[in-house]
Parts: structure tokens; sequence; C-alpha cells
């Protein structure tokens, strides 16, 4: 008489242990693909934030907040000067999800015709720079591209670079 035994052979469990593999990688890049999204829409709402922050500073003040000749950047201490000058018109100045040396903001507001960027007829303005976009397709649209002879400025796809004029 013949003993039969069931279950699955070697071949077969190797077979399945591939597939959940191959479902696990698909699925790990996937998640990771969302979360860079979800980072650089992040980016695009606080950029949306600190502008309408800014203009209400200018209608009160008849210009953009002093940046004290240099840059403020999320990742220095400098940013809570910054965050401090806005606070009447937001409560927390908002940072890169990452904020990192690759993924930061920064702002600057140098007088009208600084860096060869203007004649000077249209006042002062500031630059406002979203650095480090993890999908080049997410940089927002409304992003301006500009270049200032002595300053060296660049924008390119992982950068969100607003500039606005006081008039």
């Amino acid at each position: 008489m013949r003993k039969t035994v069931s279950g699955f052979t070697i071949v077969e469990l190797l077979i399945v242990i591939v597939v959940i593999a191959i479902l696990a990688a698909i699925t790990a890049v996937a998640y990771n693909g969302i979360q860079a999204r979800a980072r650089d829409n992040r980016r695009s709402n606080d950029s949306t934030e600190i502008q309408k922050a800014l203009e209400l500073y200018k209608i009160d003040n008849n210009d953009y907040p002093t940046s004290g000749g240099g840059y403020y950047e999320s990742t220095n201490t400098n940013w809570t000067t910054f965050a401090t000058a806005l606070k009447p018109y937001m409560s927390n100045l908002p940072v890169d999800p990452l904020n990192d040396a690759n993924h930061y903001y920064r702002y600057i507001r140098p007088a009208g015709t600084s860096y060869g960027c203007s004649d000077g007829s249209r006042g002062n303005f500031y630059v406002l720079w979203f650095i480090g976009y993890e999908q080049a397709a997410n940089v927002p649209s409304t992003s301006k591209s500009f270049i200032c002879p002595s300053a060296g400025w660049i924008s390119d796809a992982t950068h969100g670079v607003w500039q606005a004029w006081q008039y």
C-alpha cells in the first residue's frame, strides 16, 4: 500500500516567496514616491502661506521684511528672526519637511538695485527659495526662473523660486 504525502514542494514554496518579495519591492517603491510627493506638496503650500504673510507685512509696513544684509535660511538659527517679523501674519513660520543641507527654505530682501536684478524703478524686492523639491514635476508652475547677474542666482528643476517687487 502506498502512503500519500500531501504538502508543497520546495519549488512551489520558492515561487511563492519570490512573488511576495516582488510585491513588497513594488509597494516600497510606490510608498517612497508618495512620501516625496507629499513633502513637495507641503513645500508648495508653505510657499503660498509665506508669500501671503509677506504681502500682509508689506501692506502694514510699506516694504518687505529686511533680511539683515544676508539670507534667512530654515536650517539656520536666523530663521527665528524672520519668524518673529512674520509672527503677526502667521502663527508658525514653516520649515522644509526634511530641513537639511539639501532641502530648506531661504529668504532675502536686498535693496532694489542689488545684484543687478533691477534698475531700482520698482523698489525693493524679495526672493524666496524652496530648495530641494524631490520630483521636478512637482515644482509649481508659478515658480519663476531668473538670474541676477551679480549674485549668480539660478533656479533649476529642484528649486521653487518666487520674486516680488515693492512697486
